[in-house]
């Protein structure tokens, strides 16, 4: 009996040590993550399932995210669950390979007969809303000192403007606006329409801070997961169960 006992309690001391957890962050971004969604948005998923594939377990709390780079930063948290690739993070975290990502557009008016095909100098006579949370395109940025930007930290606040008439055009993710708008303002969705020319793509991607012990490997490991993933088809079974779009192979 006490051979057995002994036995059980490695056992158990191994899968204990065996069992790696991974702390991220996430910011609300539906329907990519989110607390209020099922699964907690597909991003969510893919991350946790892939994590699950390579032997870890993700762990998931949210916050605003300015406090989210913070914690990166400082490597109070491991990780990040959805962030942009910008040159300047790279400072302080790991991205891994990219997962179905953002398209960012220009919402409107309907009733407001405004055309955007890539020049962003043409809509000087505009009032253009856009957030303080979240990277803008890379070429709005670079000319948005010409431009009536108004900056608001809540994303449905930008809405609400739009919809009322006192901003012209929103930048927006193309399914957070709609999300958005379904769920907290409806009558909008007779009001408001987007602009069909993409202002960038934006690949979902895991982050590890640089601070993590073994970001590195965690990377690497999480990328062996995605990969395996996309070639189960999971990825895509994921996507068609949020009603996202799923690319042609």
């Amino acid at each position: 009996m006490k051979l057995l006992i002994s036995a059980l309690l490695l056992l158990f001391a191994c899968i204990t040590e065996a069992k790696k957890i991974v702390t991220l962050d996430s910011p609300e971004y539906p329907p990519y993550t989110s607390e209020e969604m099922e699964s907690e948005g597909f991003i969510t998923q893919i991350i946790i399932e892939t994590f699950k594939q390579v032997g870890y377990e993700a762990r998931i709390q949210y916050f605003p995210w300015a406090r989210i780079v913070k914690r990166v930063e400082e490597g109070k948290v491991m990780g990040v669950t959805n962030i942009w690739q910008r040159v300047e993070r790279m400072n302080w975290v790991i991205y891994s390979d990219p997962m179905p990502g953002s398209e960012l557009v220009f919402y409107k008016l309907k009733s407001k007969d405004i055309s955007f095909k890539g020049s962003y100098r043409k809509l000087r006579s505009y009032t253009i809303g856009t957030g303080t949370s979240y990277a803008n395109p890379p070429a709005f940025d670079a000319v948005k000192d010409t431009l009536n930007v108004k900056f608001n930290s809540e994303d449905i606040k930008n809405l609400k403007m739009l919809s009322g008439g006192r901003l012209d055009l929103v930048i927006f993710d193309k399914y957070l606006a709609a999300y958005l708008m379904k769920k907290h303002m409806p009558e909008a969705l007779e009001k408001l329409d987007f602009i069909n020319y993409p202002l960038s793509i934006e690949q979902s991607r895991l982050g590890i801070s640089k601070k993590t012990e073994n970001a590195n490997q965690i990377i690497v490991d999480f990328n062996r997961g995605l990969a395996q993933l996309k070639r189960e088809g999971r990825v895509r079974a994921i996507l068609k169960a949020h009603s996202m779009p799923v690319a042609k192979d």
